[in-house]
């Protein structure tokens, strides 16, 4: 049998990412972004081919998982961490290229860390295991940003990125990661009941 593997996801930075800028929109579609990233990624990954049990299918059971054909299982989502059961390390590898092609499009920015550890089937210590593995990563891991600015690039003046996008309604140039954290905000369900709140790009 496949070694399986518990994998736990960690996103660096949240309040760094939500609070970067002042801008209500921001702020708002930056939360709004990573409250709902990892249903997004899990979606995402059945699409790519990865089939993952969900936790509101039924409540998790390892030879209920065994028997289903699934790649992965979710075991836990919420708090800014998903921890996940992958059948071996083929389907991790896997899932791990849509998830980060999935931040990058997403936020632009955003990084996580992502940690795994061998499947014993003792929860307790492999929970265990892979929560160390993540502190370890987190305190030594480096952080990187997707962009660089050249001398004769316009910046935006609260991220220090260059400037990618302009909001005309607004009458701003912002960099990228605004770009996505307002149409996240302006595409939000709360935000579809006022009808002054308009986002016309250029």
């Amino acid at each position: 049998m496949p070694e399986m593997l518990l994998a736990l996801y960690d996103l660096r930075s949240k309040q760094e990412y939500i609070y970067r800028t002042n801008r209500i929109r921001e702020i708002s579609g930056a939360s709004l972004l990573l409250a709902d990233i990892f249903d997004i990624f899990i979606k995402k990954a059945a699409k790519g081919g990865i089939s993952v049990r969900g936790i509101t299918e039924a409540p998790f059971s390892l030879s209920a998982f065994e028997n289903s054909g699934s790649d992965a299982e979710v075991i836990y989502n919420g708090g800014g961490n998903l921890m996940m059961l992958y059948k071996d390390n083929d389907a991790y590898v896997r899932a791990n290229k849509v998830f980060s092609r999935l931040l990058f499009d997403l936020t632009y920015t955003v990084s996580a860390v992502v940690s795994k550890t061998e499947f014993t089937g003792n929860f307790k210590e492999d929970r265990d295991a892979v929560y160390q593995a993540n502190a370890l990563k987190k305190n030594t891991g480096a952080v990187s940003c997707p962009c660089s600015v050249l001398p004769f690039t316009q910046i935006d003046a609260r991220t220090f990125m260059p400037v990618t996008f302009k909001d005309n309604y607004h009458n701003e140039s912002i960099c990228r990661e605004a770009e996505k954290k307002r149409k996240k905000y302006e595409g939000s369900k709360e935000n579809k009941s006022r009808p002054c709140a308009k986002y016309d790009p250029a």
